[in-house]
């Protein structure tokens, strides 16, 4: 009777086979749509029990939102001065380290081609 009305494996009444959840009756988009809900809810609530006017409510928005706008501007002019100065040092590190790694890449080409030709000469090599 397992799946029907009666009593499942471990010994308890299975009343139904169908589960219900908030993730499938709206297909997975219920947390999502209930954060953005209780956020606009909440900023709604913030904002009719401010104690202050709405005019200087709105001016300081702006403040901050000017204030926020400079601070990334600064932040992303800084980061891509200082992304700049490693891309240059890796490149720059990369031109140094060309010889070196060509000469190790040709010793080991070199090393391979020898112990290939010993092996065929040993009849090692089919």
């Amino acid at each position: 009777m397992t799946g029907q009305e009666g009593y499942g494996d471990e010994g308890y009444t299975v009343v139904g086979t169908e589960h219900y959840t908030a993730l499938r009756r709206h297909r997975g988009l219920s947390r999502p749509l209930f954060f953005v809900v209780g956020c606009a809810l909440g900023a709604g609530v913030a904002l009719l029990f401010t104690p202050q006017s709405g005019r200087k409510t709105r001016q300081q928005l702006q403040e901050a939102s000017r204030d926020t706008k400079d601070k990334m501007g600064y932040y992303y002019d800084r980061m891509r001065g200082l992304m700049g100065a490693t891309l240059d040092k890796g490149k720059e590190l990369i031109k140094e380290r060309k010889p070196l790694l060509a000469a190790a890449f040709e010793a080991g080409r070199t090393a391979y081609e020898r112990e290939k030709a010993q092996r065929k000469a040993q009849g090692l090599d089919r």
